[in-house]
């Protein structure tokens, strides 16, 4: 008796294949690829910039950090309002939002990562990785209540130029 994979249930097909192309043709799931794609963005920037600062230019650590933080920080808020979400409101409101739940974020992330390896004996690298993660699938959500604003005529055009990456 020979028993073989058929096609449906490959990797590419099978009954999770059609959910996943449907899901990343709406709305939200082109918008959670993206938001992956800065948050890698992000990770670059405020850890492989400084690493490669200090090392390769023999920057100090935290002249290195700094702009490490500084440049993932402002690359957030324009990947976040142009890329990921595509928005069209307005800046200074967006802004006037932004700021403040970023800081409320990192604060409590500052705050869990430090209760999870002193009080809970967490090694930091694997805490850092957990608040991380799980800080990161809040903030997508609450990062597109700010910048999920787009006018009709934004939105419509939007809707049009969506591709499937999936059938390249």
């Amino acid at each position: 008796m020979t028993i073989g994979i058929s096609r449906k249930t490959s990797i590419r097909g099978g009954a999770f294949g059609p959910f996943m192309k449907q899901f990343l043709r709406s709305e939200i799931g082109s918008q959670m690829l993206r938001f992956l794609v800065s948050t890698g963005f992000s990770a670059a920037m405020s850890f492989g910039l400084p690493v490669a600062l200090h090392e390769l230019a023999n920057a100090p650590k935290t002249t290195a950090v700094a702009i490490g933080f500084v440049t993932a920080y402002l690359g957030n808020i324009l990947l976040l309002r142009l890329y990921v979400f595509r928005s069209s409101g307005s800046w200074l409101h967006q802004m006037s939002r932004y700021i403040p739940t970023n800081g409320f974020f990192r604060l409590c992330e500052y705050f869990a990562v430090v209760g999870l390896f002193q009080h809970l004996g967490v090694d930091y690298r694997v805490a850092i990785l957990l608040v991380l993660a799980t800080s990161s699938i809040i903030k997508f959500f609450a990062y597109r209540l700010i910048f999920g604003h787009r006018s009709d005529r934004a939105r419509s055009a939007a809707e049009l130029q969506v591709s499937d990456p999936l059938e390249r």
